[in-house]
């Protein structure tokens, strides 16, 4: 027995029209005779489980909802995506292309769900976040706050991605990991281990983050280690006094002895020839700054971060 008909009551949507569903028997939260939101065609909601579109909710194209997922208030579901399991969609949030939202994830607010993203696990997504591509969101994680994880990134186990912050690339954050506040990680890079990147921290190439480090304000790390026993160590260039507030920022980090500054990742003879090619004043700037660095090296134990900012 179909356990929901399509009314005679429709809508054109999207050049699409669809159909208000009512339901025929009791299953789920749902009774007899209770109308539900809009589908355009049967195979778009399915007739087992507790699937159910419930308010204003819209699921049309090629789209399937099915086992006991919901869609909930003003939520679309379209293209191919598919909700299953106990998947909940809810708000604003729109779900489409081969986007996969399923197992107890929810995704609501007004999220942007799209591509070949797959959101699992207990994730919660919400506010005015994008997943896209082929990224993958699984877990207990939370992601919120106009954040965006897309290309092949991984975000899972606990971690939670918020305020700005953009994941992509194959990065992958994870174990109670944080990322916030317009931070970016990518390329091959992982935090993990309860460590947080914050501010305008930039994490690139094949770095990783762990053991609970904090890695903030304009730091620029490639290539390196950052944990315990490995410190890095931010420095202004208060010599220049334009440009973007990044640019006037250069990193130094202990793991691979390499000093970071935009594009430009190389050793302290390089950077101080790159300095030098600039003007002299540059030059010996950066070649005192090298030698403080190692100096404050020599002294320091390892594990201490050390932040300069003129």
């Amino acid at each position: 027995m179909k356990k929901y008909e399509l009314t005679n009551e429709t809508l054109v949507h999207e050049g699409r029209i669809l159909h208000r569903i009512r339901a025929l028997k009791d299953f789920g939260e749902v009774e007899s005779g209770d109308l539900g939101g809009w589908i355009e065609k049967e195979e778009n909601l399915s007739h087992e489980g507790a699937a159910w579109v419930f308010h204003e909710g819209k699921v049309y194209d090629n789209a399937k909802v099915y086992d006991d997922a919901k869609i909930y208030y003003y939520a679309q579901v379209y293209d191919s995506a598919e909700i299953y399991d106990s998947a909940i969609i809810n708000d604003f949030a729109r779900i489409c292309s081969a986007a996969q939202i399923f197992d107890r994830a929810s995704v609501c607010g007004a999220a942007y769900v799209y591509g070949r993203a797959k959101v699992y696990g207990s994730a919660e997504i919400y506010d005015f976040v994008e997943i896209y591509h082929e990224a993958k969101i699984s877990g207990s994680c939370r992601i919120f706050d106009h954040a965006e994880v897309y290309e092949t990134a991984k975000v899972y186990d606990g971690a939670e991605i918020r305020s700005r912050a953009r994941v992509y690339g194959s990065a992958e954050i994870y174990n109670h990991a944080e990322v916030y506040g317009f931070a970016q990680v990518c390329g091959k890079s992982r935090v993990y281990d309860v460590a947080q990147v914050y501010g305008n921290a930039h994490i690139a190439g094949v770095s990783e983050v762990s053991d609970a480090s904090e890695v903030k304000g304009y730091a620029q790390i490639h290539n390196a280690v950052i944990d315990s026993g490995c410190s890095y160590t931010v420095i202004k260039k208060f010599w220049c006094s334009f440009g973007t507030h990044s640019a006037l920022y250069f990193t130094y980090t202990k793991s691979n002895g390499k000093w970071t500054e935009g594009a430009f990742c190389g050793t302290s003879e390089e950077l101080i020839k790159r300095g030098y090619e600039e003007s002299e004043i540059s030059g010996m700037h950066y070649e005192a700054c090298v030698k403080l660095v190692e100096t404050l090296e020599r002294e320091a134990q390892d594990g201490q971060q050390i932040f300069i900012q003129r």
